[in-house]
């Protein structure tokens, strides 16, 4: 595994092949793309959840955290 990066751009060439494999992800740009046109969110997204959330997510799965 490799730890996530930061980038100030985004990778069109990789959007755009997920978009092409994934129906999911390309419904999900379309979403996005209405919504910003719209200037409101009318579509439903995934839940957003707290630290606390998976705090207690994790614990109740009795993953162990990572230690460096």
């Amino acid at each position: 595994m490799f730890p996530a990066r930061n980038k100030e751009s985004i990778d069109w060439d990789t959007v755009n092949r997920l978009a092409h494999e994934n129906p999911d992800f390309s419904d999900f740009l379309k979403y996005i793309t209405e919504d910003c046109k719209l200037g409101k969110v009318k579509s439903e997204y995934d839940r957003v959840y707290s630290l606390e959330d998976i705090s207690k997510y994790i614990s109740s799965k009795g993953i162990k955290p990572m230690v460096k």
